[in-house]
């Protein structure tokens, strides 16, 4: 009968120890930086806009020559991670070179409409905690006209 109190002290203690670490544990930051940088050769207008209503953009983007946006984000457990959906804000974008040609991009849950090499909303520039999307002059010449 004597063991019974040996017994209950150590199930307290093991209670005890086994919840004195629940709770408190946020896990590890984890840092981010994705940069836009536009090196087309000339500035640049960045419309960003959901698809589902494509006349209201939700902000825009201007970038000259050679300019860059550097965005840091920091996530926290439960992670959730980041791209360049998330650096945007927007599942579509309008980039305007310089007023005359313009390009569109979308990533809308259409893979094919992700996947387009140039789509800076591609995840293939979203793998890493570092990403870098240069806007080029190849972007800029294959851009198309805009209608006057």
């Amino acid at each position: 009968m004597k063991a019974y109190p040996l017994l209950f002290a150590l199930m307290i203690l093991t209670i005890i120890s086994g919840t004195s670490c629940v709770g408190t544990d946020q896990g590890t930051p984890v840092e981010y930086q994705y940069i836009l940088r536009n090196e087309s050769g000339v500035p640049v207008l960045i419309e960003v806009f959901q698809a589902s209503s494509p006349e209201v953009s939700q902000t825009s983007i201007s970038l000259n020559d050679s300019g860059e946006l550097i965005r840091n984000y920091t996530d926290r457990a439960p992670y959730s991670g980041y791209s360049f959906l998330s650096f945007f804000g927007g599942d579509s974008l309008r980039i305007v070179f310089n007023g005359e040609k313009n390009s569109f991009f979308s990533c809308t849950g259409i893979v094919e409409n992700c996947r387009q090499e140039r789509n800076p909303l591609n995840p293939i520039y979203s793998d890493s905690l570092n990403e870098e999307f240069i806007i080029t002059p190849e972007d800029y010449q294959a851009a198309i006209l805009v209608e006057q």
